[in-house]
């Protein structure tokens, strides 16, 4: 069996990414590293995001899964959204490719996160 533990996401100001995203998927924030030189986020208590510090990160594509009721919730605490990747602010939460719902948002660093149920 293989299993996804962590992932490392390039920042500016890895605290406040951390912080950002927390509050939208509603997850605890925490210290990892060896020195705690890593602000994280835990997704089902077992998988991190590790925020890194980056002067300049490009800008990548994180994709999460989760319940209709768990996606609503976190529209509702977006402030920006779309279901299309290339218009993240058109307001739409209908899955164009056939689920339950799907919204893209972008993060401080330009990140484009993606959240499907």
């Amino acid at each position: 069996m293989i299993a996804f533990d962590h992932l490392a996401i390039p920042s500016r100001d890895p605290e406040a990414s951390a912080r950002w995203l927390a509050a939208i998927l509603d997850v605890p924030v925490g210290r990892d590293g060896p020195d705690d030189e890593f602000a994280c986020i835990w997704l089902d208590g077992r998988v991190q995001l590790l925020f890194a510090p980056a002067p300049a990160p490009a800008p990548l594509h994180f994709a999460l899964r989760t319940s209709p009721h768990e996606l609503a919730a976190i529209v509702g605490r977006l402030d920006t959204y779309g279901n299309d990747p290339d218009h993240p602010d058109n307001g739409q939460t209908s899955d164009p490719l056939g689920g339950a719902g799907r919204v893209y948002f972008v993060g401080p660093d330009g990140h484009l996160f993606e959240v499907c149920a």
